[in-house]
């Protein structure tokens, strides 16, 4: 851009400082002017020390001039060029007449004056187109553009600044969103350890008490206790035969042929397997009605103690299943630890006696009132209302006497884990032994039947059986001399 640039000569010099400014002064080409624009501030005006120069330098001039000698044949004053200075020639002063010289120093003179006046007067003044030029405001602009330009600039900053914390906000949460996963996958990490540490835990534990169990010798009951199971069991047994004996007094008949012989034919047999031969040759002898009458109730006594004794000592009511558990626990016997031993007989006789047959007490109830059937259908009583007639009159003696058997059996095979107990019966014709036989009845001989029951432990390690409650027998003799 071109300032435009305008020189006053001193003769205009005082007519510009009374002019006041006006639009074409503060234009620069066209432009409004803008302290600080290029090329503005560049303005080729003169300042007051130049014009000094400028005019001493002409005054030197004139005075060059006026020294010098007038010279002839020069031409007049007017016909000088214009501008000699501009043409490279140098300065001639025309000789013309003193008084026209005189005249031009004199109004020179008045000039030079009048500016040097104006000059002083401009120095003590301030320079107003200076001021102009530097302090001039900004020429107005559409205000409603130039609010709008800036709220825009506002506003554009603003949102870079919104951006910016933004993005830094979204790192934020990216990297708690990571933070979260990973503690997540962590807790689910260690959910599944603490989950599989308690079910190994669980395990360890049950495979700890299932050792307890083997290794432990503790006992549920202790000898005395069964001891007095036996006694009890033994006397429930001797007043349900005297029970039966007075019930069915006087009452028994001979049996005469047909389908009652058969009956009783099968009930001989029976009888004769439990009780032995002597015991049924006594049973179907009347000629002795009192003789009659005791032989029945040790008959009914020994019936019952050996039913006992078979349901204690058998492990299920399968009779080959429960002969191979014995075999199998008479191997673990010989060759393990007691306990172990112990521990394995009891909780297989849990299950094989009493969780797989549910039904193995309603099966030792019939097979009492069968067996008892059977020794009074040999005695003489009738077989037709026998049956229903010991149901009626001693179910309830039976569920008892049931219940007692059952108790000892698990009290025996389950509650005791650090030897083997076991009940003693004594076959009959079998010779007497004081040291585990107890002669009920006076006599001598073979014994007849066992009518008591009698206890004694085994102890593994010294192969040795020892007696804790003797069996009850009766001498064959005893009926004979009664």
């Amino acid at each position: 851009m071109v300032c435009k640039t305008v020189h006053e000569g001193p003769s205009s010099s005082t007519i510009s400082g009374s002019r006041q400014p006006d639009a074409a002064d503060m234009q620069v080409d066209g432009e409004p002017y803008v302290p600080g624009t290029p090329g503005c501030d560049d303005i080729d005006e003169p300042e007051p020390w130049d014009m000094e120069d400028i005019e001493l330098k002409d005054t030197l001039e004139v005075e060059k001039v006026l020294s010098q000698p007038a010279k002839p044949n020069e031409v007049p004053f007017e016909k000088i060029k214009s501008n000699p200075i501009a043409s490279g020639n140098s300065l001639d002063i025309p000789n013309f007449g003193k008084a026209d010289l005189v005249e031009r120093i004199a109004r020179f003179e008045t000039d030079h004056k009048e500016n040097s006046e104006s000059r002083a007067g401009k120095e003590r003044q301030p320079d107003h187109r200076k001021d102009r030029r530097f302090n001039a405001p900004y020429q107005k602009q559409d205000d409603r553009g130039a609010q709008w330009s800036k709220e825009k600039r506002r506003f554009v900053q603003e949102l870079g600044h919104a951006q910016t914390e933004n993005r830094t906000l979204q790192r934020m949460n990216e990297e708690l969103e990571r933070e979260l996963r990973g503690a997540r996958e962590a807790l689910a990490r260690e959910q599944a350890r603490r989950q599989e540490d308690r079910r190994l835990l669980d395990t360890r534990g049950k495979e700890l008490r299932d050792t307890q169990m083997f290794l432990t010798k503790a006992n549920t009951y202790s000898f005395a206790e069964i001891k007095d199971m036996v006694e009890g069991l033994n006397s429930e047994v001797l007043q349900i035969a005297a029970m039966m004996v007075d019930e069915f007094d006087c009452k028994g008949k001979d049996m005469g042929m047909g389908d009652e012989f058969e009956d009783l034919t099968a009930a001989v047999m029976q009888t004769r397997k439990i009780l032995g031969e002597p015991m049924v040759r006594l049973l179907q002898d009347h000629k002795d009605r009192d003789m009659h009458i005791e032989v029945v109730q040790k008959s009914i006594q020994a019936n019952l103690v050996n039913a006992a004794s078979h349901f204690i000592s058998c492990w299920s009511s399968n009779s080959p299943m429960s002969g191979v558990f014995q075999d199998m626990y008479h191997h673990i016997r010989t060759s393990k630890n007691p306990a172990v031993a112990g521990r394995w007989r009891a909780m297989t006789r849990e299950v094989t006696k009493y969780v797989l047959d549910t039904s193995f007490d309603e099966g030792f109830s019939w097979f009492l009132l069968e067996s008892l059937r059977d020794v009074l259908h040999v005695a003489g009583w009738s077989s037709t209302d026998t049956e229903k007639r010991m149901i009626e009159k001693f179910g309830d003696r039976l569920n008892v006497l049931v219940a007692l058997v059952k108790k000892l059996d698990k009290a025996i095979g389950e509650g005791i884990t650090s030897r083997d107990l076991d009940v003693l019966m004594v076959e009959a014709g079998a010779q007497f032994d004081p040291s585990y036989m107890n002669a009920v009845e006076d006599g001598s001989g073979p014994i007849a039947c066992s009518c008591e029951l009698g206890l004694m432990v085994v102890t593994t390690e010294e192969a040795r059986a020892e007696c804790l409650l003797k069996v009850g027998v009766v001498y064959i003799s005893s009926f004979e001399t009664h």
